[in-house]
C-alpha cells in the first residue's frame, strides 16, 4: 500500500510538470511552424491591476468588421472568423473578408482567426499583452501607431509573439521615453 502512495505522490508532483511542457512544446510548435502577420491595435482598457501588468487593445480590423452580420440582432453570442491579407512591405494585414465562420473563403484565405461576438465586441484572445513590471509606469495605456505581431496556426487561433511602437519593438520604444521624475515624499 506504501508503494501506490508513493506512486500516486510522484504522479501528482509530476503531472503539474509534463502538463506545462506539452502547452510549451505547442506554443513553440504554433510559432516555429506557421505564419505571422503584424495587426494595427488601439487602446482599449487600462490594466487590470489584479491580474497582472498587460496592455489591453482592441484590434483594428477596418471595414469588413467582424460581429457586423445581418440577422444577428436577437443573439447576444456567435462565432466569427476573419481572413487577413498579409502586406508584402511589412505593414499591418488588413482584414479582407469577415463572417459566419461556415461560410468562411476555402481559397483565398490562407491566414485567419476565430473569434466570439458579444455583444458586438469581438475577441479572438489575442487582445493583451503582458509587459514587464519596470513598464507598467510608462506605458499607461496602448500608445499611438501600436502593432502586435501574430502567429497563426491554420485552425483559427493565433499567438502574440511581440508588440510595436511606431515600427519600434517596445522595449526600446519605452528606453527612448523620457524618465519620469519621482515624487517627492
Amino acid at each position: 500500500m506504501a508503494t501506490k502512495s508513493k506512486i500516486l505522490q510522484v504522479l501528482a508532483a509530476f503531472l503539474p510538470v509534463c502538463v506545462l511542457l506539452i502547452w510549451v512544446a505547442y506554443l513553440t510548435f504554433i510559432v516555429k511552424g506557421h505564419d505571422s502577420i503584424m495587426l494595427s491595435v488601439k487602446a482599449y482598457d487600462p490594466r487590470d491591476l489584479l491580474s497582472g501588468h498587460y496592455l489591453q487593445y482592441a484590434i483594428e480590423y477596418g471595414p469588413a468588421m467582424p460581429c457586423a452580420r445581418d440577422g444577428n440582432f436577437g443573439e447576444s453570442r456567435f462565432t466569427d472568423c476573419v481572413c487577413f491579407d498579409q502586406s508584402p512591405d511589412g505593414s499591418p494585414a488588413t482584414t479582407s473578408w469577415s463572417g459566419d465562420c461556415n461560410a468562411r473563403p476555402p481559397y483565398g484565405c490562407p491566414l485567419w482567426v476565430t473569434g466570439t461576438c458579444e455583444n458586438g465586441r469581438y475577441e479572438v484572445g489575442i487582445e493583451r499583452f503582458y509587459i514587464p513590471e519596470e513598464f507598467s509606469k510608462p506605458l499607461r495605456r496602448v500608445p499611438d501607431n501600436s502593432t502586435i505581431q501574430v502567429h497563426l496556426n491554420g485552425k483559427g487561433n493565433g499567438i502574440v509573439t511581440d508588440f510595436f511602437v511606431a515600427g519600434q519593438p517596445l522595449k526600446v520604444y519605452v528606453e527612448s521615453l523620457p524618465a519620469e521624475d519621482e515624487p517627492k515624499s
